[in-house]
């Protein structure tokens, strides 16, 4: 069990917040001025990878929004009871954690055991739908030997 967050920690945490926050903003920024620059485009695949490319950039603004979301929630919860306490087990998340990443909820025992769920139930989801037969696994491949010759006439 580590020490209650104190005055300088939280203080040093909302740096880090800040600091990170700047930082989306700016990735925030560069995305959106890289969509759409209203080029007429001349062919079908042109078209296709600008689509695929306003895709991605979508994705990336989307994801970027909701850090962005997840830090001002953190922001303002630092000053709470319950900032840096595992939701799950309800100890101490820890310093290190929370300068690396302010707005876990979890700390790293129960985080990990909360991706090997995720992990474990995305294999299960595959199983499913019959795609695990593609995926690798540890086995080795087994040798595949060429047919023999044919006898000459």
């Amino acid at each position: 069990m580590e020490q209650p967050l104190s005055k300088a920690d939280k203080a040093a945490i909302r740096k880090a917040i800040l600091e990170q926050v700047k930082d989306l903003a700016a990735q925030l920024e560069t995305y959106r001025k890289s969509t759409g620059t209203g080029d007429r485009l001349a062919d079908e695949s042109d078209v296709a990878s600008r689509n695929t490319e306003e895709a991605v950039i979508s994705k990336l603004l989307s994801r970027c929004a909701k850090q962005i979301r997840l830090h001002n929630l953190a922001l303002s919860a630092l000053n709470t009871e319950d900032f840096g306490v595992c939701e799950k087990c309800a100890d101490d998340i820890g310093l290190k954690r929370l300068l690396l990443r302010p707005t876990a909820t979890l700390c790293l025992p129960c985080a990990q055991a909360h991706e090997l769920a995720k992990k474990r139930h995305r294999q299960a989801q595959s199983t499913k739908s019959g795609f695990a037969d593609f995926q690798a696994t540890d086995e080795p491949e087994k040798e595949i030997t060429p047919p023999a010759p044919l006898p000459a006439d």
